[in-house]
């Protein structure tokens, strides 16, 4: 709420003929009403009392109220424990009026409390709603006895609420289509004084929810290009699949593209009747022609001989020769025209004419016809440059406008020697300041026509506050912000109010380093696995770059009791074995595995022989499976791999192998293995 004070100043002097009574109380001024809400036109009557009086010689205080909103409408003294003496007028230019209060004897206090005054106030039509105080301000200095003591007097107030229907101030707000990742808003009006949002422009159809859901077919910002292949001379392409980086949606399937032109050589193949050039991707044949020969005579024919030519294919290069058959006779025209007074033409030397045509005069003037004598012009033909002369007929009187300007305080035009007026037009004048109107004084401005520079001047009139509203703008923690206040678009000042009397230097708000807006960045972010704790994150502001929030462990992976350990990666550690390395870091040790061609998973390659026979130590393993053997020494055995999660004494559960070894070879490979770790 914004006031502006008026001071209301009454000073009321107390003669009494009593001697002073102390009181203990503390004295107090106190006010009242009957009615505390109230409405633009409505009047308020405040009441003043004096409580405890402690005997008072003269009395002086202020009640400071809101002009915006209120009117002084006059002061009734019935029943007051005071006598008139006078009453000034209420001063509009300081929001003021005084009261000067006497009792019946010049030397005596006033001892007894009651009403001092009743004040009037009027709801101005232009009040806002809201609450507004109204308190009494006791002025200590002056408020005195008999005997010339201050006295110390408390001041009391009330709180008077107006309602007042707010006159609408509605701003459009165009809509604010909702995307793919973000809300959006429809189209509304807001009024800038009651703070509402309204469908219309009249202000009947309220509304609170201005937003517009989630529009799924709205992409916006950037897109990615998903599945694209690169086209080739053998091979199509695509273009790609266009999906949106914002919601990961596909917004559009690719197109194919055709195959890519073929890539000539650079030097042509050829032969006697055709070129061609060859693809280097491909091979193929391409761009196959017959020769395009350009010729160049080396000896001209004559009537009497042949002559010869020669011919460069101008896409290959490749030459040949060719005859030229002998010339029949036939005419030659010179190249000098011959004329006469007609025409012009090109003449053999045997008399026949050529080309022959009527003569195109191009005229010059000679001599300017005038009224009292005639011109003379030359013709030159434009051909042969035959030359005649004929004259040019007496001009008729015409007016002639001179180039200056002519002009008056209202018009300008072009004259002719005899008077006569043409191209007569209104002034139009560019309008220069020559000095600034201002809202004490004002302005002058200069005008010169743009025609015929003709000058004016004009006073220009005095300006006036324009004031706009502009509400707070927070700062945050890296940018600063604004408080609210007032501007004046004319004289370009910020101020408290809207009548522009406070003005404001400074603006600005200073950045507050613990309001954190825009985006939040996750950083040092790492998942657990089976082997090391992971790490949520840490949470920094992605403005001023500030550490916001910590980040908290995550426990390691454990793999479960039934996890079954399977193959990611191989390393061959020699003709018998391989290792075997699980995704949860678990290793084991494993017997290669042929197939029939021979190969195991690992890489490792043997020569395929036939099943083995009884005694032997190797086995492959086929697509159809070949019973082994039963046949064992007494130091063979078939042994079993333990997984990672087998306990130390307990039996493994892995199968079999079904191949016989001996547990001699196993050991040198598993040596083999923890060296080449080493």
């Amino acid at each position: 709420m914004k006031k502006l004070l008026s001071t209301l100043c009454t000073i009321i002097f107390i003669f009494t003929a009593l001697s002073v009574v102390v009181h203990a109380a503390s004295p107090s001024l106190t006010i009242s009403t009957d009615n505390n809400v109230v409405k633009p036109g409505d009047t308020v009557q405040i009441k003043v009392f004096l409580n405890d009086n402690p005997g008072l010689y003269a009395l002086c205080f202020e009640i400071p109220i809101d002009p915006n909103a209120f009117a002084y409408d006059g002061c009734e003294y019935t029943n007051s424990i005071f006598k008139l003496d006078s009453l000034s007028d209420y001063d509009p230019t300081t929001n003021s009026f005084k009261l000067n209060r006497c009792g019946e004897s010049l030397f005596e206090n006033v001892t007894e409390d009651g009403i001092v005054c009743t004040v009037k106030l009027k709801i101005k039509d232009s009040a806002t709603s809201g609450e507004y105080d109204i308190r009494i301000n006791p002025d200590h200095s002056n408020t005195i006895n008999v005997d010339g003591n201050s006295v110390n007097i408390d001041g009391g107030g009330i709180n008077i609420t107006v309602n007042a229907p707010c006159k609408h101030t509605l701003k459009e707000v165009y809509a604010v289509p909702a995307t793919c990742k973000t809300v959006g808003t429809i189209k509304h009006y807001h009024c800038t004084k009651c703070n509402r949002l309204f469908l219309d422009d009249t202000g009947t159809k309220e509304i609170n929810d201005i937003t517009e859901p989630i529009n799924s077919n709205n992409h916006v910002g950037e897109t990615e290009i998903k599945n694209k292949k690169e086209a080739s001379c053998t091979e199509e392409g695509y273009t790609g699949d266009t999906y949106c980086k914002s919601c990961g949606a596909k917004m559009e399937s690719g197109k194919a593209i055709s195959k890519l032109a073929h890539t000539p050589s650079a030097k042509w193949k050829k032969d006697n009747d055709k070129h061609w050039h060859i693809c280097t991707v491909c091979n193929t044949k391409l761009d196959e022609g017959i020769h395009n020969y350009e010729w160049t005579v080396i000896t001209q024919p004559t009537e009497e001989s042949e002559g010869l030519k020669k011919g460069v294919c101008s896409v290959c290069g490749c030459e040949k020769q060719e005859t030229i058959p002998a010339l029949e006779h036939t005419h030659k025209f010179g190249e000098e025209w011959k004329n006469n007074d007609e025409n012009h033409w090109h003449e053999c030397k045997c008399g026949e004419k050529s080309e022959t045509e009527v003569h195109g005069y191009i005229w010059t003037v000679v001599t300017e016809a005038t009224e009292e004598f005639e011109g003379l012009k030359k013709g030159v033909c434009s051909v042969c440059s035959y030359e005649k002369h004929e004259t040019i007929p007496k001009l008729e009187h015409t007016h002639k406008f001179g180039e200056e300007w002519k002009n008056d305080g209202e018009n300008h035009w072009h004259e002719c020697k005899c008077g006569e007026k043409s191209d007569t037009e209104v002034h139009d004048y560019k309008w220069t300041v020559v000095t600034e109107a201002t809202e004490e004084s004002e302005g002058l401005k200069n005008g010169i026509c743009s025609v015929c520079g003709y000058e004016k001047q004009e006073n220009i009139s005095k300006l006036s506050h324009e004031a706009i509203l502009f509400r707070e703008v927070p700062a945050d923690c890296s940018h600063t912000g604004t408080c609210v206040h007032w501007h004046c678009s004319n004289c370009n000042k910020n101020f408290e109010d809207e009548a522009c009397t406070k003005e404001i230097e400074d603006i600005t708000l200073p950045i507050e380093p613990e309001n954190h807006v825009g985006e939040i960045e996750i950083r040092n972010a790492k998942d657990a696995t089976y082997t090391e704790k992971g790490y949520t994150g840490d949470k920094f502001c992605v403005s001023c770059g500030e550490l916001i929030e910590k980040g908290k462990d995550i426990p390691m992976l454990i793999a479960s009791p039934e996890h079954n350990h399977y193959s990611s990666s191989y390393i061959n550690a020699n003709l018998s074995y391989h290792i075997v390395f699980c995704s949860c870091g678990e290793s084991m040790v494993e017997i290669h595995k042929y197939n029939l061609n021979g190969v195991c998973v690992c890489g490792a390659a043997k020569e395929v022989t036939m099943p083995q026979v009884p005694g032997s130590t190797e086995t492959i393993e086929v697509t159809e499976p070949i019973e082994p053997t039963d046949v064992k020494t007494e130091d063979e055995e078939t042994p079993s791999f333990p997984k990672s999660d087998d306990k130390p004494g307990e039996e493994s559960n892995n199968p079999k192998t079904g191949t016989v070894i001996t547990l001699t070879p196993m050991v040198i490979a598993l040596c083999s293995v923890l060296l080449k770790k080493k």
